[in-house]
């Protein structure tokens, strides 16, 4: 079994240097570049014979994967996994400039989701 990982496009949120949270979400859709992204992979995955494709519940998320799905000759089957959200980051939501959030990045990157 193969898996494939594959990041939303560009989002509304991307195009203000943002970070997106679950607040927001419902207006952030992909922009048009975004779009333009997800269909530009879509021919190099047309002979790997998904059979499935798992999205977070964010708007962008689900937007991106129901492209790819529809683009796809086979239409693997589509489920939105609330498990798969980004993580909420409370008050240094968008302060990416505080020491705290690098700090958390940092850990982040070397392995600690908690």
């Amino acid at each position: 079994m193969k898996i494939y990982l594959i990041r939303h496009g560009e989002s509304l949120a991307n195009l203000g240097l943002v970070s997106a949270d679950f607040s927001m979400d419902n207006q952030n859709s992909l922009s048009k570049k975004g779009e333009e992204q997800i269909r530009a992979i879509i021919p190099a995955f047309q002979n790997c014979k998904i059979m499935q494709i798992f999205s977070s519940p964010m708007k962008r998320a689900v937007e991106s994967a129901e492209i790819l799905q529809s683009g796809l000759t086979n239409k693997p089957k589509f489920i939105i996994d609330n498990r798969l959200k980004e993580i909420d980051y409370g008050i240094f939501t968008d302060d990416r400039d505080n020491p705290e959030m690098q700090n958390i990045a940092k850990r982040q990157i070397a392995g600690d989701q908690e």
